[in-house]
């Protein structure tokens, strides 16, 4: 079989916490083709990390929408944190595996990269709250849960496609030789 099949295993460690883990494992192998179940958990463990983060940014978005005078302001302080926050839950848990491999030093500029393609998704979120909330009068809130989503798919295909990107190429070009 493939390289998956010691996830399939039933957890060596006993608790909720690893039950769990076996059973979104199980759940993914069977519903996602074989050669995208790593793909589709690092996936998967981006969402929780996003989710987060995103509890992060937007608690600090509402109590930030009390003390400043634009949404687009609040939303950037907001945004900031939760990078903060995403990038601690990420680089420890999403793509742990390269940094341990590597090291901290090493991995620096990849380290700049995610800060880029965190901007990237700051940008988004700004321009995305005050456009609706401070320019056309959106609800804060809706204008916020709008800016997250245009952020989270931004963010995300900037770090696959372009700070995470040497882990992704290299199977598809061993892969693309062997045929």
């Amino acid at each position: 079989m493939t390289g998956t099949t010691l996830l399939t295993e039933p957890p060596a460690a006993t608790g909720i916490v690893a039950h769990t883990r076996h059973c979104i494992v199980r759940l993914v192998e069977t519903l996602v083709p074989a050669s995208r179940v790593p793909l589709a958990l690092q996936f998967l463990a981006y969402v929780m990390v996003s989710g987060s983060a995103l509890v992060v940014d937007f608690s600090l978005y509402w109590m930030m929408l009390k003390l400043v005078r634009t949404a687009a302001l609040a939303a950037s302080v907001g945004y900031v944190v939760g990078v903060l926050t995403h990038y601690a839950l990420s680089s420890r848990i999403v793509f742990k595996d390269r940094l341990q491999a590597r090291g901290l030093a090493a991995e620096a500029p990849v380290i700049a990269k995610f800060f880029v393609a965190g901007a990237s998704g700051l940008l988004v979120t700004a321009v995305t709250v005050g456009m609706l909330a401070d320019g056309f009068g959106v609800s804060p809130i809706l204008a916020k849960v709008a800016a997250s989503g245009l952020s989270f798919v931004t963010v995300f295909s900037a770090l696959r496609m372009f700070v995470f990107a040497a882990d992704r190429r290299a199977p598809a070009n061993a892969s693309r030789s062997g045929a």
